[in-house]
């Protein structure tokens, strides 16, 4: 195993958060858009899909290999941590609630269905955004020292 140390390159990280950003913010005005058009329905459904998987697997990366590897490494700020766990556990819920919705609405195109989906998240975007700019701020500084490249690299894998 290689040592850690300065070298790990987190700059990724912030690009995955860029998409994070971006679609989320997108997916309100999709669902929106989306009522009563099943042709349309499938197409957003298919993107929310894949978005709301690609942010499930990004948090489980940073719960199970990145949170564990900080905490057992390196100085952390307990307050900080607990924040970013309850964030992860605020945006899970929000994700969990519009997945279960998802495919019903992804036929339908119902529009009471894709305006709940909306409303959960733009309720969610403000505890996205923060915890995403918290991360960038305060986590990654900290793993660039903290982690070595292989373990960096097994969080695009998880």
């Amino acid at each position: 195993m290689s040592t850690p140390g300065p070298g790990v390159d987190t700059h990724e990280m912030v690009l995955i958060h860029r998409v994070l950003r971006r679609e989320f913010g997108q997916l309100p005005r999709l669902f929106r858009d989306a009522a009563g058009d099943r042709a349309r329905s499938k197409v957003v459904g298919a993107h929310a899909r894949g978005m709301l998987s690609f942010l499930h697997t990004h948090h489980t990366g940073e719960d199970e290999l990145l949170f564990p590897l900080l905490r057992e490494r390196a100085s952390l700020d307990q307050k900080l941590m607990h924040r970013m766990d309850a964030q992860h556990a605020q945006v899970d819920d929000a994700v969990t609630a519009v997945d279960a919705e998802l495919p019903a609405w992804t036929a339908s195109a119902d529009a009471a269905t894709g305006e709940r989906m909306a409303a959960g998240i733009d309720a969610m975007m403000p505890t996205l955004i923060e915890h995403l700019a918290e991360e960038e701020q305060e986590i990654l500084p900290i793993a660039s020292v903290t982690l070595t490249q292989s373990e960096w690299d097994a969080l695009g894998t998880a």
